[in-house]
């Protein structure tokens, strides 16, 4: 809830029917207080509350210092009221931007992670696929090169060279 200058006038009309009420309970409770003659102000009030509408003579010139304890009472409540609005907003968009940069910087890591990752597999397959295809190209011109000349090889022999593919591959 945002309050206005428009809520502010509006107060002010409460605030100051709250005044006129609160004057005159006080005067009316300094009216009703048996040890309060004694007192340097209050005992002031006590006497003239004592005479012919001195009660309501009392909750008058209260009025003043009633209203102005409400009117600053009422400054205090909206302008913390105020502040604590301001506070809530930077913090909310501390976290926004918090929320924000770690996002990013999540993305980022990642992205980083990701292409380290698959750059490393993929340098790995790379490096078995040309192996392995490297010896079978070697094992087949070994092959042609042996048919080629006549040669031929005893059966162990031949397993172990041509026969068994590698454990890698």
């Amino acid at each position: 809830m945002i309050f206005t200058d428009d809520d502010r006038a509006s107060w002010a009309f409460v605030e100051g029917s709250i005044s006129v009420s609160a004057s005159i309970l006080i005067a009316d409770a300094i009216a009703r207080c048996n040890r309060c003659a004694g007192l340097p102000v209050i005992g002031f009030f006590k006497k003239l509350t004592e005479q012919e509408d001195g009660v309501i003579i009392t909750g008058m010139a209260l009025l003043f210092p009633t209203a102005f304890a409400f009117y600053m009472g009422g400054k205090m409540v909206f302008a913390a009221y105020r502040e604590y609005r301001s506070w809530r907003d930077a913090r909310e968009a501390m976290i926004r931007q918090a929320e924000a940069a770690a996002r990013a910087n999540g993305l980022a890591e990642g992205r980083a992670e990701g292409l380290a990752e698959g750059l490393a597999e993929g340098l790995a397959e790379g490096l078995a696929e040309g192996l392995a295809e490297g010896r079978n190209e070697e094992r087949d011109r070994l092959r042609r090169e042996f048919a080629e000349q006549g040669i031929s090889l005893p059966p162990e022999a031949e397993r172990i060279l041509y026969g068994e593919p590698d454990a890698d591959s």
